[in-house]
């Protein structure tokens, strides 16, 4: 939304006020939310899939539960990777796909293969340039979606390309969620916190028919010579990993920290010469950030001295009135 009262241009970007892409129809694959809380077994809410935390056989490959979540409710837990050292070790996670549950390609026009892969990720100290959140090389989908050691977003799709991306996730100890869409023959669209930050032009789609019938999480694993071999680890926490066939609309990702709560819209008004930012109360937590520059997600910093006071159920921020325009976001860390 744009406010333009006489010599005052200020844009107001919110995350409730995302633009939707229009989805097309999408399957839920798996869903791992990893609230399982102890033992070594996780489970996805939709479809078959025997997951173990580490591999069988393979000495320290097992990560662990913790209760640091995007949500930070009571019950609530995500997957802890370690920073294992020795050479072609970390922690893992391992998913068997006996039934192929995990096939992008649309039953109905039997070529589309779109596909939105979202994931929640806390970071550690990284040991190496390339952290692997999901790897498949499997019938029905071989890619693998990790993130850089600048912390940008990047997708293989074995046996056409290595993409990498601009969408950075911020270096500030807090939970992100990121999403990668595949739109079949046109593009993919990485999104961090529920904004789109870059978009690729791609038309060479997916290969389908790889070996491999399960796969891995926080670390891309080596068939040869031996299963324990494996590169590219992840060190951080993981939560509320999904894949669906089909597009998802940019509001329907799981960008929420609290699922199905969506962070309050503050309203602006414009008194000269300051400006006058409000915003419930509840759900608390929220906090107002700001940057002259939305293309660089990068960018956004705590406003000092936010909120200047608070009233019956509302927060509010006064501020100057500045140029260049200045965007202004509430977040959830």
């Amino acid at each position: 939304m744009t406010f333009d009262w006489r010599n005052l241009h200020l844009t107001f970007l919110l995350v409730t006020c995302l633009a939707v892409v229009s989805a097309s129809a999408q399957t839920l694959l798996f869903n791992f939310p990893f609230n399982e809380g102890s033992g070594t077994n996780i489970a996805s809410t939709v479809n078959t899939l025997p997951g173990t935390l580490g591999r069988d056989g393979v000495s320290n490959s097992a990560p662990t539960f913790s209760t640091d979540t995007p949500s930070g409710l009571a019950g609530d837990y995500s997957i802890s990777f370690a920073n294992v050292a020795g050479e072609y070790l970390g922690n893992r996670i391992h998913v068997e796909d006996p039934g192929m549950a995990i096939d992008v390609t649309d039953p109905v026009t039997g070529t589309n293969r779109s596909f939105t892969f979202q994931c929640w990720v806390k970071f550690g100290e990284q040991p190496g340039a390339r952290a692997t959140i999901f790897d498949n090389n499997g019938p029905g989908m071989k890619a693998n979606i990790a993130i850089l050691g600048d912390r940008s977003i990047a997708l293989t799709t074995y046996g056409i390309v290595d993409m990498t991306s601009h969408a950075k996730i911020v270096d500030d100890g807090l939970w992100h969620h990121f999403a990668v869409v595949h739109q079949d023959g046109v593009e993919v669209r990485f999104y961090i916190d529920g904004i789109v930050a870059d978009t690729v032009a791609y038309t060479n789609g997916v290969k389908v028919a790889g070996p491999q019938a399960y796969f891995d999480g926080g670390m891309e694993v080596w068939d040869w010579p031996d299963y324990g071999s494996g590169v590219n680890t992840f060190v951080g926490k993981m939560d509320r990993m999904s894949l669906s066939r089909g597009i998802l609309a940019a509001n329907d990702l799981d960008w929420r920290p609290i699922v199905g709560v969506t962070p309050p819209a503050p309203s602006l008004t414009s008194p000269k010469p300051a400006i006058e930012i409000a915003w419930p109360t509840v759900p608390a937590g929220y906090i107002l950030q700001s940057t002259t520059n939305v293309a660089n997600t990068n960018s956004w910093v705590n406003v000092v001295n936010s909120p200047s006071t608070v009233g019956p159920g509302t927060y509010y921020y006064y501020g100057p009135v500045t140029s260049p325009q200045r965007f202004y976001r509430l977040f959830k860390p």
